[in-house]
């Protein structure tokens, strides 16, 4: 009888329960209800790379990396979004993810990361508008091989 009702109240867990999810969505506003995601206008989304590129690698093999890096985003059949590659840039461009390999000194705060990534301008309506991706090349070692 214990049986039965351990394979019962199990059955029941499994057909009630929620779907489960493997992410999270950032949310906007004072109430939290809308989405944070990239300005429906700015498909592809355009990237540029700061001109320095990676002090292990050429700037070839870097451009070529990231590339490889956004095509593998885009290529996921949920992700909805494109890049497109907008050549180098030595600041932030005002739309779009600016890439760039941080030399010298490491940001504290991140110690230890091999990158992060800050968006630093939203729409009016939480719509992303320009973000940063900064790769530590002060405390790591880039390559471009398996």
């Amino acid at each position: 009888m214990s049986r039965l009702l351990v394979l019962i109240a199990l059955a029941t867990f499994m057909l009630t329960s929620p779907p489960a999810r493997a992410y999270n969505t950032l949310k906007y506003g004072w109430s939290g209800s809308t989405e944070i995601t990239w300005a429906g206008s700015s498909q592809p989304v355009p990237w540029t790379l700061h001109p320095n590129g990676c002090a292990d690698i050429s700037f070839d093999k870097a451009q070529a990396a990231v590339a490889a890096a956004f095509a593998s985003w885009q290529a996921v059949g949920c992700a909805g979004i494109s890049f497109s590659y907008k050549g180098t840039a030595t600041s932030a461009p005002s739309l779009g993810i600016w890439v760039r390999f941080q030399n010298g000194s490491w940001d504290p705060s991140v110690d230890g990361a091999a990158a992060y990534s800050v968006t630093t301008d939203y729409g009016s309506n939480g719509d992303i508008r320009r973000n940063e991706i900064v790769y530590n090349d002060a405390e790591l070692t880039w390559t471009d091989e398996d």
